[in-house]
């Protein structure tokens, strides 16, 4: 069995013409990637303008009905924790002297934490 190839083999040519088609194929690829995030990212910057210029924005923002307002806390009550009394107390603050606010809903989810914060945030 003789195993050496000779410059120009069936083998060598046929290894050259995969090379070429995965090169060809990975930078097609590469441009497909390109022009679709280019595409994705176009057609969100129009459509944010487009809902930016009709003021759809605004008018939900600025709603004059009346709401419940929902201040979510989740997690450990303590100085350097996920709740502190100063976050929890503006939050809670925010909700209660915002304009149309007929309610709040208090939502805790905490296993509990220091004795200190949460008796601020009582």
């Amino acid at each position: 069995m003789n195993n050496n190839k000779t410059p120009g083999s069936a083998d060598e040519q046929l290894a050259d013409i995969a090379k070429e088609f995965v090169r060809q194929n990975k930078t097609r690829t590469r441009w497909r990637m390109v022009l679709t995030l280019l595409f994705i990212g176009y057609f969100g910057f129009i459509s944010y303008l487009g809902i930016e210029e009709s003021g759809l924005l605004e008018e939900t923002l600025k709603k004059e009905s009346p709401f419940v307002a929902e201040v979510v806390l989740s997690g450990t009550i303590q100085t350097a924790g996920e709740i502190n009394a100063d976050d929890a107390m503006q939050l809670l603050d925010d909700a209660f002297k915002a304009k149309n606010s007929k309610a709040v809903i208090l939502r805790l989810n905490s296993p509990g934490g220091s004795p200190v914060q949460s008796s601020q945030i009582y």
